[in-house]
């Protein structure tokens, strides 16, 4: 039986899938996750599917809108809710567990609808939808039916935990082929939105913004981990200050084109803080992790709130 010890991070403050459109007048954009798991079940899924090379950026980021927007609000739910249940099925020292909504499952059922009738076609992100619809379903069903054990006090019950473990590890094996599928495709819509900027404006202070912004994601990523480490945070921490060095130094050298973005000196005095934020974050990772819950929240939240200052700049058209 599996022992899972979950992180608390507020939900609500999860980004996954950031996107920011790369166009010379940006449109807010909710903030969409791309989501670690806590562990990565076998056999790992091979991502084959090819994405339309005639697929502009803004088509593929509203392709995904519907996915992402079920994963992000489904995901982390299941998750916990399994890690409570798990250990309350088992007689230890638990808290009633609270009942799933359904409305996040029947959200995510309209949204298999939804995917498909959007351009470019993607069958195989598709297909990965609506079996994670259904496993994530069948999950609820089971845990629903639950409900009374799981709202008692004390409620030791193996077979009901091997059942409930079960609908689990498929919703985690779905769960984990539609992240990677998700951010497969989420990095191809990062990367034609910068050739974009780069086609019209050089890889000048658009582009660096962006490329600022996108390094949020995979940040935000893995500090939504129910076990945050320092070895799984290090590498994306580390690209983002990277790119926020190369960032600040043309920014330093060129205070007359920042001075024409309404809102850009906000952007990257959030972004300063953001850098030295999550510096601290690694440092408490490495020396003291089980006093990280805070400083992981923070993180969350501010990458939330970066992204969405991003999404509000408008850059001007370049002759």
């Amino acid at each position: 039986m599996r022992i899972i010890q979950v992180m608390k991070v507020p939900a609500c403050v999860v980004v996954v899938g950031l996107t920011v459109c790369a166009c010379n007048q940006s449109t807010p954009t909710d903030p969409q996750p791309q989501t670690v798991t806590q562990s990565e079940p076998k056999p790992d899924p091979v991502v084959k599917e090819a994405v339309d090379p005639g697929a502009g950026p803004e088509l593929l980021h509203n392709k995904l809108g519907p996915y992402q927007a079920c994963f992000t609000a489904s995901r982390l739910v299941v998750a916990r809710h399994f890690a409570r249940a798990n250990e309350h099925l088992a007689g230890r020292k638990s808290a009633p567990v609270t009942a799933m909504p359904e409305a996040l499952i029947v959200a995510c059922e309209q949204a298999v609808g939804e995917g498909r009738a959007l351009q470019p076609k993607l069958p195989e992100l598709e297909d990965a939808l609506a079996a994670y619809a259904e496993s994530t379903r069948a999950y609820w069903d089971l845990a629903n039916g639950l409900q009374d054990k799981l709202a008692a006090k004390k409620a030791r019950d193996p077979q009901a935990r091997d059942q409930l473990e079960a609908a689990y590890d498929t919703w985690e094996s779905r769960n984990f082929a539609l992240n990677k599928l998700l951010d497969k495709h989420q990095s191809e819509v990062e990367r034609r939105q910068l050739a974009d900027i780069e086609g019209r404006a050089g890889k000048n202070l658009e582009y660096l913004v962006h490329t600022r912004i996108f390094a949020i994601r995979p940040v935000a990523a893995c500090v939504a981990q129910f076990d945050v480490t320092a070895g799984a945070c290090k590498q994306p921490i580390e690209a983002l200050q990277s790119a926020h060095t190369t960032l600040k130094t043309y920014v330093d050298g060129h205070a007359d084109e920042v001075a024409a973005v309404a809102k850009l000196a906000e952007f990257l005095t959030a972004a300063d803080a953001q850098t030295t934020q999550l510096t601290k974050l690694l440092e408490t990772l490495e020396k003291a992790p089980k006093k990280s819950g805070e400083a992981l929240a923070a993180a969350s939240e501010s990458a939330a709130q970066l992204v969405a200052q991003g999404a509000t700049l408008v850059f001007p058209k370049q002759e």
